[in-house]
């Protein structure tokens, strides 16, 4: 799934439809919509990486990238 700055988000597709195997995470779902992914309800583990190429091979975060998503998990912290 496609984040500002050029970022990537793993996340499991059938998270949605099974709520018992990935419990809600509202930090997830903060943090998701403050960098960029539709309003909604995120569930399970998610990963976000750098650039993703037309193979499906991701990099790691840049410098810059990595303090975004350090801000904005401590704010999503806050707000749940």
């Amino acid at each position: 799934m496609a984040l500002v700055w050029v970022m990537r988000a793993k996340v499991a597709d059938a998270a949605h439809r099974l709520p018992r195997v990935y419990l809600p995470n509202p930090v997830a779902s903060v943090m998701l919509t403050t960098l960029g992914c539709p309003l909604r309800s995120w569930g399970g583990t998610i990963a976000i990486v750098g650039r993703e190429d037309d193979e499906g091979i991701t990099t790691s975060l840049t410098v810059e990238q990595l303090d975004l998503v350090t801000k904005v998990h401590r704010v999503a912290r806050t707000a749940v």
